[in-house]
């Protein structure tokens, strides 16, 4: 008898951990660095429903660290790529992609097209301050779980936001109790299109994953905020546990 796809899952989760992350949806932001391994690894972890936002498209700059671009894909939509690939691992997952850019004026959009998927986290692999506060704050409204993660350079964080603490705050961003169009155009002089080291990337995404799915499993390995994970991948020390 031909043994399962997901075979090789069981021993680190058991039959019935399995059989939720089946049954679990998540969202995740972002096809990029950080974005593009946790989109694959969740759905080869067994993820049953998935919900992937990006509105970009495939460009040469992507290839020293994007799992997903390559030559033939450039210039293509990242969420239609993925798509492709992903239901090439497991045809029966139950893929929604929204190819749009988040901004005040989608931010209701938006707002209602995850609460009506009703994912058990939004996973943010967004590269830029201004999306990420917004789509922070709908998970805010919702009351959904908030997995923080970012890379640049060399070096990456991740945590995990609950009710009680405040990413605005916690990382002393200037949006911090501002009304919503303030606080997005409060941030439109962050730096974006950082230059990103691909295993680091690639790294945080994998590390990020993990963290996903042992919330989902109610296991203990995830970094809860005030507290984070710090990846360092070209340092001595790769990986720490240090406090906001």
């Amino acid at each position: 008898m031909q043994k399962p796809w997901f075979y090789r899952n069981l021993g680190p989760i058991s039959i019935q951990e399995q059989k939720l992350l089946f049954s679990s949806g998540m969202v995740v932001c972002g096809v990029g660095g950080v974005g593009g391994i946790c989109n694959e690894l969740l759905v080869r972890a067994g993820l049953g429903r998935l919900l992937t936002i990006d509105f970009d498209k495939f460009e040469k700059t992507n290839l020293n660290r994007q799992i997903h671009c390559t030559l033939d894909v450039l210039e293509q939509e990242k969420v239609a790529v993925l798509e492709k690939k992903l239901l090439n691992i497991n045809p029966k997952l139950k893929f929604v992609k929204i190819n749009q850019k988040l901004t005040p004026q989608t931010f209701l959009y938006f707002k209602n097209s995850i609460k009506n998927f009703r994912p058990k986290l939004i996973l943010d692999a967004f590269d830029n301050a201004q999306a990420r506060v917004l789509i922070y704050r709908i998970s805010k409204e919702l009351d959904i779980p908030y997995l923080f993660a970012a890379c640049s350079k060399s070096r990456g964080i991740i945590s995990l936001f609950l009710k009680k603490q405040n990413m605005e705050k916690l990382l002393n961003l200037p949006s911090f109790n501002l009304e919503l169009n303030e606080a997005y155009n409060s941030l439109a002089n962050f730096p974006t299109g950082l230059a990103a080291w691909g295993p680091t990337t690639n790294l945080v995404g994998a590390l990020a994953t993990n963290a996903a799915l042992n919330f989902i499993l109610k296991r203990k390995g995830y970094p809860l905020a005030p507290n984070y994970w710090s990846i360092s991948g070209q340092e001595k020390k790769i990986f720490s546990y240090s406090k906001f």
